[in-house]
């Protein structure tokens, strides 16, 4: 710019930028803020909050830094997130909420109680005609 003004400033601003959200959150996908700061609370709550599935206490942000992948890990019910590096997103940063251990039970529920009712079911009729 010097080249064609005389004592230029430039000043770079970043307009927007993009943000992914993924795991047991109720629209996962990749979202663009417009603010020049997000929290990781405001990401997720753009993905529509973290479903049934969805853990609390384990959340994860990753970011690419010149070195690698860096990961950090949050717990929501806790206050000292504020205080982590990564409470505030960079652009393409990718948070991922981990389900709960007791999600593949929970979707295997109804499998379980029709497998259970079936059983239960033929061993009554079993017993009812051997009684007769």
């Amino acid at each position: 710019v010097n080249k064609f003004l005389k004592d230029a400033t430039v000043e770079v601003k970043l307009i927007s930028f993009k943000f992914t959200v993924l795991g047991e959150v109720n629209r996962p996908g990749t979202y663009r803020n417009f603010n020049n700061q997000l929290t990781v609370l405001e990401a997720i709550g753009m993905a529509g909050d973290i479903n049934i599935y969805g853990d609390r206490s384990h959340v994860i942000v990753l970011r690419s830094t010149p070195k690698g992948t860096k990961s950090y890990r949050f717990n929501l019910h806790k206050k000292d997130i504020l205080q982590s590096e990564a409470f505030f997103l960079l652009p393409n940063d990718v948070v991922y909420v981990q389900p709960i251990k007791t999600k593949p039970f929970a979707l295997n529920m109804p499998v379980v109680s029709f497998f259970l009712t079936t059983l239960v079911s033929t061993l009554s009729l079993t017993l009812l005609v051997l009684k007769l």
